[in-house]
């Protein structure tokens, strides 16, 4: 192979790399798992939150849910969107557009928080490994709106937690992955495996 295409092969599994840590990252902190969040970092990193600022050793601690869930039992998601990637070297920078949805008490009353908002960090490859050495956010837009009604039926639906009460915890192992078998049975669907 030639070295243009193996260097152009390493940049595409160096964004995949990158890719995957920011991917990690949101799930960390939707889910509340702070080792996660706290992987996607180096120890010596600094994260400007926009009036939060924070090593890289305590970024998993600050953000990983140490707010109680609402009321109604809702957690929060981040969704990525639009990811840039410029990778020079061992360094790389990118720039990730996320929506967030995050459910907020104030006074007893829970609110929906709605924001569109980027993070540009950059990357460092240290010891084989590419991870946030330094992160900016920078809000676009955000709201708050007052949940004055659920939706019809809700009750019925599996919800998502934090930690080891997610319904992902257990999707491999546990109540859930035993449940299809469950499921298959009451279904009448044979297993083709």
């Amino acid at each position: 192979m030639n070295s243009e295409i193996e260097r152009q092969l390493q940049v595409l599994l160096d964004k995949d790399e990158i890719r995957d840590v920011l991917m990690r990252y949101s799930r960390g902190v939707d889910r509340g798992e702070a080792d996660l969040i706290g992987s996607c970092y180096h120890p010596d990193a600094v994260d400007d939150h926009g009036g939060i600022e924070v090593a890289g050793t305590e970024t998993g601690r600050l953000f990983s849910g140490g707010r109680p869930l609402s009321s109604t039992g809702q957690t929060g998601q981040h969704f990525m969107g639009n990811i840039s990637i410029d990778v020079q070297g061992d360094t790389a920078y990118t720039e990730a557009y996320f929506v967030s949805y995050l459910v907020v008490v104030r006074d007893g009353v829970d609110y929906t928080r709605f924001r569109g908002a980027r993070y540009l960090d950059r990357f460092e490859r240290r010891d084989g490994a590419w991870k946030i050495a330094y992160r900016v956010v920078v809000d676009d837009w955000d709201r708050l709106d007052r949940v004055v009604e659920l939706a019809p039926m809700r009750e019925q639906w599996r919800r998502g937690n934090v930690r080891e009460l997610d319904p992902a915890a257990t999707f491999r192992r546990g109540p859930i992955a035993n449940n299809e078998a469950a499921i298959r049975n009451r279904l009448r669907v044979p297993t083709t495996s």
